[in-house]
Parts: C-alpha cells; structure tokens; sequence
C-alpha cells in the first residue's frame, strides 16, 4: 500500500490524478522490487475526518485484473480508472491511495486462452530500465500525468531518516 496524507486541501480531479498516479508508481516499484505481480488494485480517497466543519467522505474501490501485472503504465491506468468512479465534486480531499493485493510469483501464472497476446518480455524491460534510472539517479522518469510541477505536496514533518540508503543521512556522533 502506498498512501499519502496532502499538506492542503485538494479538490480538483486532476490533482487527485496527479497524486494517484505517483503513488500508484511506487507501488508498482515495490512490486517489482519484491518480484510480485498483482491481480487486484484498489484505489481510495478520503476527507480530513478530523475537520468537523467540512463535508466528509471516504470512497474506495477495486479492480481485478484479467493478468497478473508489475507494469507501472497498466496500474496507473487501472487506479486513475478507478478514481473516475469515486471522485465527488465538492468534497476537500486530505487523502489518496494504492492497495495491491492477490498476489503471484512474477515467473509464473496460469494465462487465459482467450486475452489477446500480451508483450510482457519488453514491457518488464521497460520497467527494468526506468528502475535502473531512477534508483542510480541518472535522471527522474516519470509516467504521464504524474507532472513536473507536483501541485499537491506530502506531508513530511515526521518523515523517517534513510540511514541505510543516503549517505547524507546518516548520522554524525560527537
């Protein structure tokens, strides 16, 4: 699961987008790095239930997967899908997520006799090309409407130190 809480109040769809669409990104990158592949997304977002001045709301829905997939286009696509059915306007949004679920080894899952044809071998290249960038920090990759400007910003106050994976993290004893 991937899921943020914003430093503001969203209301607009496309920022929503925006925001489901990089977490969906790191969920796929999760996947991948533990060698899974996923049958179901579910997608939610939700109001700060802690503001009783506002309307609240919390909608969440899933979809199932015809294959299994680690490919970041295919769970971005499903999650934004997904989005399109529980956004509500008028509502001031304070949370979005990702939920992958069901499982499966990536080297192996039972294929249906009648889907169409599925190029995997270059699409899993593809993700292995964009993980090498971004994890070498070549450059930063991105998928579509992920943005450059990142109008919605996570909140950060209580974020974790990354000792054990930037070196100007670690910390200094005197």
């Amino acid at each position: 699961m991937v899921s943020r809480s914003f430093g503001r109040s969203i209301r607009t769809k496309n920022v929503l987008s925006e925001a489901i669409s990089f977490h969906a990104s790191r969920a796929a990158e999760k996947l991948r790095y533990e060698k899974q592949k996923c049958r179901l997304i579910t997608t939610f977002i939700r109001s700060n239930r802690f503001n009783t001045k506002i309307k609240q709301i919390y909608a969440s829905r899933s979809l199932e997967l015809i294959h299994p997939t680690d490919d970041t286009r295919t769970i971005i696509k499903s999650a934004n899908r997904i989005l399109e059915k529980i956004y509500a306007n008028g509502y001031q949004y304070a949370k979005a997520g990702i939920l992958l679920s069901d499982f499966t080894d990536s080297y192996g899952y039972q294929m249906s006799l009648f889907d169409k044809k599925r190029d995997e071998k270059s699409a899993s290249k593809l993700m292995e090309t964009i993980d090498y960038i971004n994890l070498m920090e070549i450059a930063k990759v991105g998928f579509g409407n992920q943005g450059y400007q990142n109008t919605w910003k996570m909140k950060r106050e209580i974020k974790s130190q990354r000792y054990t994976t930037k070196i100007d993290e670690i910390p200094i004893i005197k």
